[in-house]
């Protein structure tokens, strides 16, 4: 019995120290300090560094913003060029209307409009008279029976055609840029 007593208080000793070591800080099992090995760290960036960084990063950044604007800018401007580009069919058309009706069609035109239409009718005008004027040589090119018999007479009614056709246009062409003096534009680029 003494046994089984000597064992039973080597037991609870033993459980006793056990429990008081757990109970001590962990700090005495892990090796000292010295030789553990820590992963090499890479040093603080300055200050320097940092903005330098920054700087490259914003950089980039503006420069990809300014291609995607001025790739959208010149976008809007060809959209716009396409809305307000005016043929030389356009301005015929106008020919069918009255100087009246093509007030009242213009009014509803935003600047950019009216200008796309004067810059057309300046176009068609100087096309028409240059086409008119090179009938009119012609016809001063033929001797004087020429002039009297078929040819001289075609011409001569291509021209009376091409007059009163230029007229029409510059009537309506005065509604356009009396539309661009409303809006205060220099209408000196638009003398013919």
């Amino acid at each position: 019995m003494k046994q089984i007593l000597f064992y039973t208080l080597a037991a609870g000793l033993a459980l006793s120290t056990g429990c008081s070591k757990k109970e001590e800080p962990a700090a005495q099992t892990v090796p000292p300090k010295e030789t553990v090995s820590k992963p090499p760290q890479a040093a603080p960036e300055t200050p320097a560094k940092t903005t330098q960084t920054a700087g490259k990063q914003i950089t980039e950044k503006t420069a990809a913003l300014k291609e995607q604007a001025t790739a959208a800018g010149a976008e809007t401007i060809q959209k716009v060029k396409s809305a307000t580009t005016v043929t030389a069919d356009d301005v015929m058309a106008d020919l069918k209307l009255s100087p009246d009706e093509v007030k009242a069609k213009a009014s509803g035109y935003n600047q950019s409009e009216v200008i796309a239409y004067a810059n057309g009718y300046k176009e068609v005008i100087r096309e028409k008279t240059a086409q008119m004027n090179s009938l009119a040589d012609t016809v001063k090119g033929l001797k004087a029976t020429e002039i009297f018999g078929e040819k001289g007479k075609g011409l001569q009614s291509k021209i009376s055609e091409y007059t009163v056709m230029l007229t029409s246009l510059k009537e309506r062409y005065s509604v356009y840029l009396d539309l661009l003096k409303k809006y205060g534009v220099d209408l000196s680029a638009y003398g013919l």
